[in-house]
């Protein structure tokens, strides 16, 4: 995906745009989903990564928490309790 590309070339800004454009077309996209939750959070930005992550999740497989579970551009938010109940079901 394109805009995945350009959050690895960190360019969040024009990634975002491209993810926020494929959601339009297609809503139910987690992995778009997934895409803007590791953008949000390399930009620090906990509450939308947060946010993302879990739509990402809601729609995904379980291969897509996994994946969550060791991402590294997840790191910076991971130590929320938030993403311990996504990822792993805890409280």
């Amino acid at each position: 995906m394109y805009g995945s590309a350009l959050t690895q070339i960190q360019r969040y800004e024009e990634a975002l745009s491209s993810l926020g454009r494929a959601l339009e077309h297609n809503p139910e996209f987690a992995p778009a989903y997934y895409d803007r939750a590791c953008c949000y959070a390399l930009q620090g930005n906990v509450d939308r990564a947060i946010e993302n992550l879990a739509r990402s999740l809601c729609l995904g497989t379980e291969k897509l928490r996994d994946h969550a579970k060791t991402d590294k551009d997840l790191d910076s938010i991971r130590s929320d309790d938030r993403v311990e109940e996504l990822v792993h079901g805890v409280r």
